[in-house]
């Protein structure tokens, strides 16, 4: 039962190492990902300013719109991933979570079978005394009979 709760203590730590790197890699994903937004946001920040100062004021109206427009579809693209990502993270903060109260729980179960099995050495160092006692019984009975016999008539 001890080599079960090890093998299973340590498939528990293992299983939160992988949760980890999970989080981890999770983590700078969303960190990579807003970057890349950022920079999304300048490039048409930049081509609006350049078009502005080119076409006439109905075209820039019309352009900034486009952009506006562009900008917008590509921010809910980038929320709805990055909406996706922290579902994951959170799933895998879950799992790391009912992962460290197994453990727990088998930390427990671990520490109670340690007690159980300290309370049976007791009891089997308790036995052991009254079998001595009980043999050293036996042998001075023994010999209380072979003088006994000794002294009869054969």
């Amino acid at each position: 039962k001890v080599r079960r709760l090890r093998t299973l203590r340590d498939n528990y730590e293992r299983r939160l190492r992988v949760t980890d790197t999970t989080i981890a890699t999770h983590t700078a994903e969303l960190g990579r990902l807003q970057d890349r937004v950022s920079t999304l946001d300048r490039g048409p920040q930049q081509a609006s300013q350049r078009a502005r100062a080119a076409i006439s004021p109905r075209d820039q109206a019309k352009a900034a719109q486009i952009a506006t427009q562009d900008r917008v579809s590509a921010a809910r693209d980038t929320i709805a991933r990055l909406e996706k990502r922290i579902n994951q993270v959170e799933k895998s903060q879950k799992s790391r979570q009912d992962l460290e109260l197994a453990l727990a729980t088998l930390q427990q179960e671990r520490d109670s079978l340690v007690v159980q099995r300290d309370e049976l050495l007791g009891q089997i160092g308790e036995r052991f005394m009254e079998v001595t006692d009980l043999l050293a019984e036996r042998d001075q009975a023994q010999e209380r009979l072979s003088r006994i016999a000794s002294l009869l008539p054969s």
